[in-house]
């Protein structure tokens, strides 16, 4: 293979793989303003049931004043990041420092309400499983790992917090969030698998798809090398002039029928 068949493979490498990185910056924003939407979406419901449902003990029912408060701020904040994912297509945006901001945010202003709600027994906890979710498929690696490990830690905090000021009492709710964190990194490590596989997949689509294209252009090539050949070997077939050729050694490769010709009268006429 010379360099020039292999500058086009490289080429055409660089391309799939460039089409496919595009293909994945716009999956990710699709994934991002989803999630953003779901974020609204959950801000207005906390508001419906905690302003229209009487007599529930789960949204806001520990410090209502400063569940309104904080539920208001966290609407606030996920209209605007989901206008700003809508109208933004920047790669910034679906970048791993915007998605790790929107989790941690996600994860700071659940506890606050988890701990205005009462904590893990109020349910709300598990509301944070859908941020290390979301985290598991936009990020690989120990940086995923991590949302896990603060959703943790928050909920751990809740409890202690809301035991020590006498809003708990027993030793259930530690068992609970025990059996939450796990959840957390379960959850963060099957999501990150379903990630990997996804992204092994591409990566098998791009090589098979840069192959069937290498393959295209050799046959092309090989076609056109075949018609130039056989035009070449026309034009020495019927050229009026004795055309000889010879390899390094001076040996006899090809002679067209003008230079047999004039090969053998000259054989004869030495006889």
């Amino acid at each position: 293979m010379d360099s020039a068949e292999e500058m086009d493979e490289t080429a055409i490498l660089k391309q799939q793989l460039g089409n496919r990185q595009t293909k994945r910056q716009l999956e990710r924003g699709v994934v991002l303003r989803v999630y953003n939407y779901y974020r609204v979406l959950l801000s207005f419901v906390l508001l419906i049931v905690f302003y229209e449902v009487t007599n529930q003990t789960f949204v806001g029912a520990l410090e209502q004043r400063w569940f309104q408060t904080i539920v208001l701020f966290y609407l606030i904040a996920n209209v605007a990041s989901s206008f700003l994912v809508l109208v933004n297509e920047h790669d910034w945006v679906t970048g791993n420092s915007t998605v790790s901001l929107f989790v941690i945010v996600d994860i700071f202003f659940l506890s606050a309400l988890l701990l205005t709600s009462g904590g893990v027994e109020s349910g709300l906890s598990y509301l944070l499983v859908f941020c290390v979710a979301f985290g598991g498929i936009m990020l690989r690696g120990q940086m995923s790992m991590l949302f896990a490990a603060i959703a943790t830690v928050c909920s751990i905090s809740v409890e202690y917090y809301l035991h020590n000021t006498g809003a708990v009492s027993g030793a259930q709710h530690y068992f609970e969030v025990a059996i939450l964190g796990v959840a957390f990194f379960l959850v963060d490590y099957l999501f990150q698998q379903a990630s990997n596989m996804i992204a092994e997949r591409d990566q098998e689509v791009v090589s098979l798809e840069a192959l069937d294209q290498i393959h295209r252009i050799a046959e092309q090539s090989r076609l056109e090398l075949e018609e130039s050949n056989a035009r070449f070997t026309v034009l020495l077939q019927s050229t009026g002039e004795g055309v000889l050729g010879l390899d390094t050694d001076g040996m006899i490769t090809f002679a067209n029928p003008k230079r047999v010709s004039a090969i053998r009268s000259r054989r004869e006429s030495h006889r």
